[in-house]
């Protein structure tokens, strides 16, 4: 903002007749002026306006009424009445420069305090407006992590849930291996059976070729008997006592016979009954092991689904913590701005001069390695009072080629409030310095780099950056008590395109 402009006054008011008059006219017309106070030049002690002074010499009371006398006093008292007009003139003059230099420099006082008024004002409003910012960017982080951390517990409660089933599944799985052991054990034990039942079949069938036998002989007996009947007769007694014995031979084969058919069949009838119980049960549980695998599937589909929503949750926790990183950084950098703003309407830092205090040096390192590369932003300043404003930002991580391994730094040109007042585009050359803070001043070696900044009206362009290899940092005592320190001295400032 330039200088009030001095106000010029064509017109001047008549301190006497309250007359408006040019500023050319003012001498002559204070010497004519009726309403002028002049001294009786009689010295009567009288201050008598000049219109009036003819008619007050006439009643003085010390007139002197002779003639010659009269008029020596009348020239001498005119001659007088001329110097002290001189004198009125001159100090009325001097009294005239000095309202109007009184009068110029109230304007620039009103000129100033209307302007400092306003920028307390906006500076008020926009502490206002990023007090509130801050509060709700707070808020919404704190909801933000509320909503994660609710996510990721019921994420873990899914997890443990999931596997308890899986676990349940895997006892299930062995007691139906158990069981489907003890169902093939029943199975061998049945085909023992059968085996067995298909020897009693074979010794039933010996005996009945043996009755048959004997029936074959009974026959050939009594055919022999028939042919010598004789001999029956004799031996009738003792052959029917044989017969007899032969019949209850024949009757308790038969009586075993038909029993071990009995306990035969009621063998195979309760076999046939265990054998289709027992498919029963194994068609059941061919049915519930394909039903538990097909739920095994769904649960193992689950699982997956739920460990890929796991990472999809750990990335997003992840790009969570980055953005509420980048959001803390952007936070303390307004924090920081707002409390050298204050300052700086307090020291008035329009000199074109910073020095910037990084502390917790080591802190921002490791967080600006772990995240994505946030920008550490210096407060504002000016080149000059009411000039370019900018600020330094710096890479402790690096940028591009350099992350990893530098510090990377360049001075940017911010929107100001008095931009519209100022030429674009702009070429801004600095000189920017890494502070030595050894313990005597003049042993520093302080490390001195020179980069321009340039911006066209409203857009930043590509500024040149600076780096300082992490090596570097470990030798003198660039960083001491954690804190590093950044000087930045404007040079000259180019106006023009270059």
């Amino acid at each position: 903002m330039e200088p009030a402009a001095i106000m010029e006054y064509k017109k001047t008011s008549c301190y006497f007749c309250s007359e408006w008059l040019e500023n050319g006219s003012f001498k002559d017309h204070v010497r004519n002026c009726g309403q002028v106070l002049e001294k009786c030049p009689n010295n009567c002690l009288a201050y008598v306006q000049r219109k009036n002074l003819e008619a007050h010499l006439k009643e003085c009371p010390k007139t002197t009424k002779m003639e010659n006398g009269t008029n020596f006093v009348t020239i001498q008292s005119l001659n007088d009445v001329e110097n002290r007009l001189l004198v009125l003139e001159q100090d009325i003059q001097t009294f005239r420069s000095a309202l109007n230099e009184e009068i110029r420099q109230r304007l620039h006082l009103i000129t100033d305090i209307g302007g400092l008024k306003r920028r307390n004002e906006v500076t008020d409003e926009w502490v206002a407006k990023v007090s509130d910012i801050l509060a709700a960017l707070k808020k919404c982080m704190n909801e933000e992590t509320q909503s994660r951390c609710i996510d990721v517990e019921k994420c873990k409660e899914d997890i443990s849930r999931l596997m308890y089933q899986y676990h349940d599944m895997d006892e299930w799985r062995m007691e139906m291996g158990l069981r489907l052991d003890g169902v093939q054990n029943d199975v061998i034990q049945e085909d023992n059976w059968r085996g067995h039942l298909e020897l009693l079949e074979a010794q039933n069938v010996e005996q009945a070729r043996k009755i048959v036998q004997l029936e074959d002989e009974l026959e050939s007996l009594r055919l022999e008997v028939k042919d010598d009947h004789t001999e029956l007769k004799q031996a009738n007694f003792m052959t029917n006592e044989k017969f007899g014995a032969i019949d209850l031979i024949l009757e308790d084969q038969h009586k075993l016979l038909n029993s071990a058919k009995s306990e035969m069949n009621k063998t195979l009838n309760t076999l046939k009954a265990e054998t289709s119980s027992s498919a029963n049960n194994i068609t059941d549980l061919a049915a519930k092991h394909a039903k538990l695998d097909f739920e095994l599937k769904n649960m193992k589909h689950i699982v997956h689904e739920t460990e890929d929503k796991c990472d999809k949750f750990e990335k997003v926790s992840a790009d969570t913590k980055t953005v509420a990183n980048q959001t803390r950084q952007e936070m303390n950098d307004l924090e920081v701005h707002l409390t050298y703003q204050k300052k700086l309407f307090a020291i008035h830092n329009t000199r074109g001069h910073l020095i910037w205090k990084i502390d917790d040096y080591a802190a921002k390192l490791t967080q600006a390695k772990e995240t994505q590369s946030v920008a550490l932003r210096s407060p504002i300043f000016c080149n000059k009072q009411y000039g370019y404003t900018m600020r330094l930002e710096v890479y402790l991580n690096g940028i591009g080629t350099w992350k990893g391994r530098n510090i990377i730094a360049c001075l940017s040109i911010v929107p100001g409030e008095y931009d519209t007042l100022l030429s674009w585009p702009v070429r801004i050359e600095a000189e920017i310095t890494l502070r030595d803070q050894p313990e005597t001043l003049s042993e520093a070696q302080n490390i001195t780099k020179v980069l321009v900044a340039k911006r066209k009206n409203d857009k930043y362009e590509s500024n040149q950056y600076i780096h300082i290899p992490h090596k570097v940092l470990t030798k003198c005592h660039y960083v001491k008590n954690d804190a590093i320190f950044f000087e930045v001295r404007i040079q000259k400032c180019i106006v023009g395109e270059k």
